[in-house]
C-alpha cells in the first residue's frame, strides 16, 4: 500500500483519538476507554448518529397504530433475548437486548411527541398486545429447547421485525416515521446477520422463516448495505462494507454533532462504537485511530494512538505500533476523549475502524469533524 494512498484517505482506525502533541501528551490515559456497549448500551448498526424527534403532532390513525405495535415488538425482541442470555449465557442475545432497549426508546420519543400513551408494560414478558403476548410465550417454549433453538428465535424474530417494518414503511406517508423505521430496518438487518453467523459457525444451515430466501440471501451477502464503512486491503483496493462505525461528540455547553466550532476551553466528550460484519465476529482485530489536525497557519499533521499515548505517525501501516487488540463480538464502544483543546486551535478530522489479522482495514469512509477556535 502506498503512502499517498493513506494520505488521501487520512486513513486508520478506532477508538481513541486525536491530538496536537501539546495538547494531549500525558493525557493517554484519557483515550481508549472501552465502555463496553456490549454489555451496557447502544446499536450500532448504521442508523442516524442524531436521535429523531418528530417536528409535527398531526398523526394518522395507521401510523399511530405502527408506532404502538412497533414499541411493544421491540420489547419482545429484548425480553426474549434477555431470557434466553439468562438461560443460554451466550453474549449475543445480551448485546442485541441492548440494542432493542435503544429502539425501544427511540419509538418511545415519537409516541410522546405525538401524546400516545405508552402500550409498554415494566414488566418483562408482559404485553398490551395479545398477539405479541402468545408469541413471547411461544418463543420462549422453543428457545429453551437448546442453543440452536434459541438462535433460530432470535433469527425469527428479527425476520418477523423486517417484514413489520417493510410493510410500514410502505403504508406512512409521514417522512420521519418512515425514517425511524429505516433505522431500526437496519438494526434488524445487522441482527440477522449476527444469528446467523452464530449458526454457522455451530454447523447449521439457516433456513429463512418469514421472509423469502432471496430476501435473507440479499441480508446475508451484502447486497442490501448497511454499513458506512471501507475495507482497504494491503495493495489499497477499496470496496464497501457493512460494518458501522459512527462517531459521537459533545461539549460541555451542550453542541454536539458533526463538523461543529467549539471554543477552545469547552471540555469534550468524544466516543468511537462499531459494529463489525457478522463473518469478523470472533476474530482477533487491532484497534486503531488516527486524527489529521491543520492548525491555523494550514499545516497539516498526522497523529496515531497508541497504547502510550499519542504520536506523530508518517501515514505508513507498519508505523503503527502497539495497538490494542481485542476479540471482535457484535458491538463494540470506546470513549476517546475526554477534555479541552485549548491551547491547539484549528481542524480535527478523527477516522477509526479495526484491522483484521490478513492486514486488512475497515474504517469509516466519513470522518468526524470540528473545529476548535
Amino acid at each position: 500500500m502506498n503512502t499517498s494512498t493513506l494520505s488521501s484517505l487520512a486513513l486508520i482506525l478506532s477508538l481513541s483519538i486525536f491530538g496536537s502533541v501539546n495538547a494531549f501528551q500525558g493525557q493517554g490515559n484519557q483515550f481508549g476507554n472501552q465502555t463496553n456497549s456490549m454489555a451496557n448500551q447502544a446499536s450500532n448498526s448504521c442508523e442516524q448518529e442524531a436521535v429523531l424527534i418528530p417536528s409535527t403532532t398531526t398523526l394518522t390513525p395507521s401510523d399511530e397504530e405502527s408506532l404502538i405495535f412497533m414499541r411493544e415488538e421491540e420489547k419482545l425482541a429484548r425480553d426474549t433475548y434477555l431470557a434466553l442470555y439468562t438461560l443460554w449465557d451466550n453474549q449475543v442475545f445480551s448485546n442485541i437486548a441492548n440494542a432493542e432497549q435503544q429502539h425501544m426508546e427511540r419509538v418511545k420519543i415519537f409516541l410522546d411527541a405525538y401524546q400516545v400513551s405508552d402500550p409498554a408494560s415494566p414488566n418483562a414478558g408482559v404485553f398490551s398486545n395479545a398477539e405479541l403476548q402468545s408469541l413471547y410465550d411461544y418463543l420462549i417454549v422453543e428457545g429453551s429447547r437448546s442453543l440452536v433453538d434459541a438462535l433460530k428465535v432470535g433469527a425469527l424474530i428479527e425476520e418477523t421485525d423486517i417484514e413489520d417494518l417493510l410493510n410500514s414503511i410502505e403504508q406512512t406517508e409521514n417522512l420521519e416515521i418512515s425514517q425511524l423505521f429505516t433505522n431500526l430496518l437496519v438494526g434488524s438487518y445487522n441482527h440477522l446477520r449476527a444469528y446467523v453467523s452464530q449458526l454457522n459457525n455451530l454447523g447449521v444451515n439457516y433456513i429463512p422463516q418469514v421472509l423469502s430466501q432471496q430476501q435473507v440471501d440479499d441480508i446475508l451477502t451484502g447486497n442490501l448495505q448497511t454499513g458506512n464503512s471501507v475495507v482497504l486491503d494491503l495493495k489499497g483496493n477499496q470496496q464497501k462494507s457493512n460494518s458501522c462505525i459512527l462517531h459521537s461528540l459533545v461539549t460541555e455547553s451542550g453542541l454536539s454533532g458533526n463538523n461543529i466550532e467549539i471554543m477552545a476551553n469547552d471540555k469534550l466528550t468524544i466516543s468511537s462504537k462499531f459494529e463489525p460484519e457478522s463473518q469478523y465476529i470472533g476474530q482477533t482485530a487491532n484497534f486503531l485511530a488516527v486524527v489529521v489536525y491543520t492548525s491555523e497557519t494550514g499545516v497539516a499533521t498526522k497523529y496515531s494512538f497508541t497504547n502510550n499515548g499519542w504520536k506523530a505517525w508518517n501515514g505508513a501501516i507498519e508505523a503503527l505500533s502497539d495497538k490494542q487488540s481485542i476479540s471482535l463480538t457484535t458491538q463494540h464502544e470506546f470513549q476517546v476523549f475526554s477534555g479541552s483543546l485549548e491551547g491547539s486551535p484549528g481542524n480535527y478530522q478523527l477516522y477509526s475502524g479495526y484491522q483484521l489479522q490478513n492486514g486488512n482495514i475497515i474504517y469509516n469512509s466519513k470522518p468526524l469533524s470540528f473545529q476548535i477556535k
